[in-house]
């Protein structure tokens, strides 16, 4: 069954525990599925059976992380910046505090990455 948009410009989804995230490309990102802990990064903790943009409504995303076992999701922007969103219980989301997010927060450095990897209670990003 095709997402309830029928949208035909993803360029790339990848499937959380829970939720589905998918990056159009136009560079915007986009979820569905269960919005506990704030995991679809769109400001609310709802679940949603059709694709919601994140919070933020950026159009300079250019790539997303999560996976099985995984509530939180981390993306990359174009200039190298790292977000995050979701369960932040053990520091995943990497800014500083253990608190969920229902919208993308930046990483605490600031650094500028080049990819990212994501486990249950972990985020690793190589500079």
């Amino acid at each position: 069954v095709q997402e309830a948009t029928g949208a035909s410009d993803w360029s790339s989804v990848v499937a959380g525990n829970s939720h589905t995230v998918a990056l159009k490309t136009d560079g915007s990102v986009w979820s569905w599925g269960w919005g506990g802990n704030g995991l679809l990064g769109n400001g609310t903790t709802a679940n949603s059976s059709s694709p919601v943009q994140e919070a933020t409504g950026a159009s300079d995303w250019s790539s997303v992380v999560t996976g099985i076992g995984v509530w939180h999701t981390v993306a990359l922007k174009t200039d190298g910046s790292l977000w995050s969103w979701g369960l932040g219980n053990k520091g995943q989301l990497g800014n500083g505090t253990t608190a969920n997010s229902s919208i993308p927060v930046q990483e605490s450095t600031g650094a500028y990455w080049s990819s990212v990897v994501v486990g249950g209670s972990y985020t690793v990003a190589l500079k």
